[in-house]
């Protein structure tokens, strides 16, 4: 087994990918924790975008992306 940071990461993360997919209370422990620190932040994600506008302009440029793939699929019928 690897020792390096990389490893370990992404061996954690397949594990916790996994667990989700195939534990239902562990996914409902994930997303109530969640949920939680969603409602203890209200304000992160409008604070987030403020404090980061090429983000924010990047995430748009990429969306515009997808929504005209998405209208270019449904107009030839493969969606």
């Amino acid at each position: 087994m690897c020792s390096q940071p990389e490893c370990q990461r992404r061996r954690r993360s397949d594990y916790h990918r996994k667990k989700l997919a195939t534990d239902p209370e562990y996914f409902q422990v994930v997303r109530d924790s969640q949920k939680q620190w969603w409602a203890e932040h209200p304000g992160y994600q409008k604070q987030h975008r403020q404090q980061n506008p090429k983000l924010v302009e990047s995430n748009r440029q990429r969306q515009r992306l997808r929504d005209r793939s998405v209208g270019l699929n449904f107009l030839s019928g493969t969606t």
